[in-house]
C-alpha cells in the first residue's frame, strides 16, 4: 500500500488503523538455581476444520518457561487420548487423517520442569464434504451490558447447508427479565448483575454447533469515565495484568462520564472492526467499548488498534479494537515495556491520532498529510495541547509524526522530538522509561474527554534533533527508523445514529 487515505469522518469513512511496533530484542532470562513453577495453560486456543480430514489448532503460551505442550483428543465423545507432545513448545498443531462429519474434542496444556498446567479444551466439527464449510457459532463472546437497559444481541452461524436454524439454551441462566429466542436473539431487560455461564445449541437440519458462552450484566457508574472490556479471545494472566493496569491509568487520566450509548443491531457490516463489530450489538455501553482480540500479526507488529464508532454530538470514540500479537506477548509479560504497549494501543481506541481529522476537531491541516508520499510538516493544532506545548517553553503547535508510512505517520508525535514520550509511534529498548506527557492528556480534552492533568508523567520535551526523513535504505515508498517496522489496514468509522436526548441516560 503506497496511499493514505484522506478524508473527513463520515459513515464508511476509511482511515489506517494505527500500529506499534518494535524490532528490539528482548533477552530471555531463565533462573537456573530451582526448577521453574508449572506454567499455567495455554491461552486462546483455537481450532479451525480446514477440510473434512484436517483440523489445525492454535494458543497462546503462558509467559515463563514452557518446555513441552501436550495436546491429547476425544473422538465423537470417547475418552481423550494423547495425541502429541510438542518439544521444544509450539503455539499450533494440525490434525491430519480425520473423518469427515465427526465431532472431534482436543485438549492442550503446557510442561516445564516444575509439572503441567490444568487443560484448555476445544470442540472441531469436520465437515461433511470439502465443498461445505464446517457448521459453527459464529460469535466469539456475548457483549457485556448494563442491567436496567435492553438486551438485544443476535448469535450467528457460519458455513453449513443453510437450513433453517433452531436455537436452544442447553445449559445455564440468563439473568432476571432476559429471554433467549428460537431465533438465536436474546430480548428483554436485565434486572439483576452478575456473570451468567451458559451453553447455546443451534440446529439446521442434520447439522447442529453448540459454544460455551458467558454473559456479564453490571451497573453502570455515571460518575466517571468507565472502559468497558469485551475480551473475544481468553486473556492469559499475565498480559491481564498490563491490560487492565492501562485501562485503570486511562480511566484515572480521563474523568468525565459520557452518557450512556447501545451499539444497535444492524450497525455494522460482517468485516467491520476487525470482524468483531456485529458481536458488539445489541447492548448498552458505560462508556466506552473496547474490544481485546490476541491474534499472530505478521513481522514485527506487537499490536494495533482504532476507532470504530463515535457518538453523534459529541464525537467522542465509543467503541474501538486492540488486537496484540500472540507470539511476541510471552516474552515481554511483566515488562513495562508490554504496559507501555497496551497503554498506547488503548490510546488509538480512545482517538488519539484517529479523530484528529473528524469535521468537528480537523486538527490536522488538509495539506499535511495528503498520502504517504506527499506528507508536509504535520502539526497538531488543538488548542489545549498546543498551550501545554507552549507552556513547556517550545513554540508552535506540537510537531506530528512525519516518518513510517500510512498507520505511524501524521497519527502520532513525532519521535525525533518527543524522544521517549509513551505517545509516538515507536517503542523504546526494554528499560527505556517511557512518559505520558501533558501535551499527551491535553490531546485527549481537544478530543472532548473531561481530563486530569496531574496524571501526567514529569517530561519536557528535549530539544529537537534534525529530521530523519531520506531515502529509505529498505527501499519502497517507508521512511523506516531501526525500531520500526509498518504494518497498515484500514477500518470503516461510523458514527452512532442521533438519538433525541430523553433516550439518552
Amino acid at each position: 500500500m503506497t496511499s493514505m487515505l484522506r478524508s473527513k469522518l463520515t459513515a464508511g469513512w476509511a482511515r489506517p488503523l494505527a500500529a506499534l511496533i518494535s524490532a528490539a530484542a528482548f533477552a530471555a532470562c531463565s533462573d537456573t538455581t530451582a526448577p521453574a513453577p508449572a506454567p499455567n495453560a495455554p491461552a486462546s486456543l483455537t481450532g479451525t476444520a480446514n477440510s473434512t480430514t484436517q483440523i489445525t489448532l492454535s494458543w497462546v503460551l503462558p509467559a515463563g518457561a514452557v518446555d513441552e505442550v501436550k495436546v491429547q483428543r476425544s473422538i465423537a465423545g470417547g475418552a481423550f487420548l494423547s495425541l502429541a507432545a510438542l518439544k521444544p513448545a509450539t503455539n499450533s498443531y494440525v490434525d491430519a487423517g480425520l473423518t469427515a462429519a465427526t465431532a472431534y474434542k482436543y485438549q492442550v496444556q503446557a510442561c516445564n520442569g516444575g509439572g503441567c498446567s490444568t487443560f484448555t479444551e476445544i470442540a472441531v466439527n469436520t465437515p461433511a464434504t470439502n465443498n461445505e464449510t464446517a457448521f459453527l457459532i459464529w460469535n466469539p463472546a456475548l457483549p457485556p451490558s448494563l442491567v436496567g437497559y435492553a438486551y438485544e444481541p443476535t448469535l450467528r452461524t457460519r458455513g453449513g447447508t443453510g437450513a433453517r436454524e433452531t436455537w436452544t439454551l442447553v445449559s445455564g441462566s440468563l439473568p432476571a427479565g432476559v429471554r433467549f429466542n428460537g431465533d438465536g436473539t436474546f430480548a428483554g431487560t436485565p434486572s439483576a448483575t452478575g456473570t451468567f455461564p451458559l451453553t447455546v445449541k443451534v440446529t439446521a437440519g442434520s447439522q447442529s454447533a453448540q459454544k460455551d458462552l458467558s454473559l456479564r450484566i453490571f451497573t453502570p457508574d455515571l460518575t466517571r469515565f468507565n472502559v468497558t472490556r469485551m475480551d473475544i479471545t481468553a486473556v492469559a494472566p499475565a498480559i491481564e495484568t498490563s491490560l487492565q493496569a492501562a485501562i485503570n491509568r486511562w480511566e484515572s487520566m480521563i474523568v468525565g462520564d459520557l452518557h450512556v450509548d447501545t451499539i444497535p443491531n444492524g450497525f455494522y457490516q460482517p468485516a467491520d472492526c476487525g470482524g468483531y463489530g456485529q458481536a458488539t450489538e445489541g447492548a448498552f455501553i458505560d462508556d466506552m467499548f473496547l474490544i481485546v482480540n490476541i491474534r499472530p500479526l505478521s513481522g514485527n507488529v506487537l499490536g494495533q488498534a482504532t476507532v470504530c464508532g463515535y457518538r453523534y454530538d459529541t464525537e467522542t470514540s465509543v467503541i474501538g479494537i486492540l488486537t496484540l500479537n500472540s507470539t511476541e506477548l510471552s516474552s515481554r509479560a511483566g515488562t513495562a515495556t508490554l504496559d507501555n504497549i497496551v497503554f498506547h494501543e488503548i490510546g488509538h481506541t480512545l482517538g488519539y491520532g484517529i479523530m484528529w481529522y473528524s469535521d468537528k476537531f480537523n486538527y490536522i491541516p488538509e495539506t499535511a498529510c495528503v498520502s504517504v508520499d506527499q506528507i508536509g510538516s504535520p502539526e497538531f493544532t488543538g488548542p489545549l495541547a498546543v498551550k501545554e506545548w507552549q507552556a513547556a517553553g517550545k513554540t508552535g503547535n506540537p510537531p506530528i509524526e512525519d516518518l513510517g508510512g500510512p498507520g505511524t505517520a501524521c497519527s502520532h508525535w513525532r519521535k525525533s522530538v518527543f524522544k521517549t514520550e509513551v505517545m509516538t509511534g515507536y517503542v523504546e529498548p526494554v528499560g527505556t522509561t517511557q512518559q505520558v506527557s501533558r501535551m499527551t492528556i491535553a490531546s485527549m480534552a481537544d478530543l472532548g474527554f473531561k481530563v486530569d492533568m496531574s496524571k501526567a508523567d514529569p517530561y519536557t520535551p528535549p530539544a529537537a534533533i534534525p529530521s530523519l526523513r531520506g531515502p529509505s535504505p529498505w527501499g519502497g515508498d517507508f521512511y523506516l527508523l531501526p525500531t520500526h517496522w509498518e504494518d497498515v489496514q484500514t477500518e470503516p468509522l461510523r458514527s452512532l445514529p442521533g438519538r433525541a436526548p430523553g433516550n439518552r441516560k
